[in-house]
């Protein structure tokens, strides 16, 4: 994730979740070796329930990636 998720809502009430991810993809070089290819960006809009259930996945990802082993 590149920042926090962006919630907004329709006139209608309707959830609406923007999310920024970034991917770093490797690639196995000629030699043999991996190599870092070139970070891409992506931009993700979910809508009415898949926007309801991405940011509470999204919310218990967090949290549990800052729990203490």
């Amino acid at each position: 994730m590149a920042d926090d998720p962006h919630v907004r809502f329709t006139a209608s009430g309707k959830q609406i979740i923007e999310l920024t991810v970034l991917v770093n993809a490797r690639r196995q070089n000629s030699e043999g070796a991996w190599a870092d290819a070139e970070t891409t960006r992506h931009v993700v809009r979910a809508f009415k329930t898949l926007a309801e259930t991405s940011l509470s996945h999204w919310r218990r990802l967090i949290r549990s990636s800052f729990m203490e082993p």
